[in-house]
């Protein structure tokens, strides 16, 4: 009797919340750091945010929806990692990442267009390996950056398209 196969559908991974990714990342490199979540709001008040304890607990556990850019930037440098690397953690490069509340992306994609190395692909509102943005052309996308990082991106997108 020949078994029949079943086709399993795989289901589509949540994109990434950004702030509750912040907010796990943040935990994890504050206890590396060997601070608490005291030190830590101190650490903020010293750069001029006025932050409690309860704020880093509320953002640790996802109770917190939001981080302002110059609480981001502040957490970055008492924490001392660079914005990419909280933002967008290396080891995520496969997963889709919500960019906006309708748009999400492979995580890796957006690591590399946060670091400008690369143009914003969609992951599910836009045919794979197009940009967000449907310019004129790649280069019309690329125009206003500098020469030598526009060079990089067009590389980027137009390798990819070969590949297609």
């Amino acid at each position: 009797m020949a078994q029949s196969k079943r086709r399993t559908r795989r289901k589509k991974a949540e994109p990434l919340d950004p702030t509750r990714l912040i907010g796990e990342r943040v935990a994890k490199i504050r206890k590396a750091r060997g601070m608490t979540q005291d030190d830590l709001a101190e650490a903020m008040q010293a750069v001029g945010i006025g932050w409690e304890r309860i704020v880093i607990a509320k953002l640790e556990t996802g109770r917190r929806s939001f981080v302002k850019v110059d609480e981001l930037l502040a957490l970055c440098l008492v924490l001392d990692i660079a914005p990419v690397d909280l933002l967008v953690p290396t080891d995520l490069t496969d997963q889709p990442y919500q960019v906006a509340p309708r748009a999400d992306a492979e995580a890796g994609n957006v690591r590399e267009w946060i670091r400008g190395e690369d143009l914003l692909l969609s992951a599910s509102t836009h045919r794979p390996g197009e940009p967000f943005t449907q310019p004129a052309s790649a280069l019309d996308a690329i125009r206003w950056m500098p020469t030598d990082r526009a060079d990089r991106v067009a590389r980027r997108y137009f390798e990819r398209k070969d590949h297609q």
